[in-house]
């Protein structure tokens, strides 16, 4: 005759306690991560003004508000100006967005332009300042971004 395996049930409660448990977590971990703006395209206008396309890029797990981007570009080693902007839109978890901003450009900043444009070369750029977020936290985050533009085939005055 055999005997019954019961030993066997105490360790098998235990692994299914186990498991239990596990499953009870809070779910997915919330980090916020820096956000980051940067220029995704640079129109130049007739009246001398420059259209901008912003991209701001959302690294955290969750989704975030984008209050607010204040801005300095330089191009081309030249002060071209400030952009604030205020987006108030809400981007998802490792997504990105893009919103427009208008920047009067400094005299030596249209003219470093003229000289990008005539030439169809490309162009290095700085831009830097800080992004205020609203949800899931009122926040201020410092950022900086380095690229290049380059003049877009078939469009006039189009950088990106």
């Amino acid at each position: 005759m055999r005997r019954p395996r019961t030993a066997a049930l105490p360790r098998l409660a235990t692994i299914l306690l186990a498991l239990v448990v596990a499953g009870c977590g809070s779910g997915e971990v919330r980090r916020i991560f820096p956000p980051q703006a940067s220029i995704q395209q640079l129109q130049v206008e007739s009246d001398g003004s420059w259209t901008i396309d912003l991209r701001m890029q959302n690294f955290s797990t969750v989704s975030m508000q984008f209050e607010q981007v204040e801005a300095a570009l330089t191009l081309g080693g030249v002060e071209a100006g400030r952009i604030e902007v205020a987006p108030a839109m809400s981007i998802g978890r490792f997504a990105a967005d893009t919103t427009q901003a208008r920047l009067q450009p400094t005299p030596e900043a249209r003219a470093a332009m003229e000289k990008v444009l005539a030439g169809r070369t490309g162009v290095r750029y700085r831009f830097e300042g800080r992004i205020r977020t609203g949800e899931p936290d009122d926040r201020e985050f410092p950022f900086e971004f380095n690229s290049l533009l380059n003049p877009v085939p078939g469009l006039a005055g189009t950088l990106r």
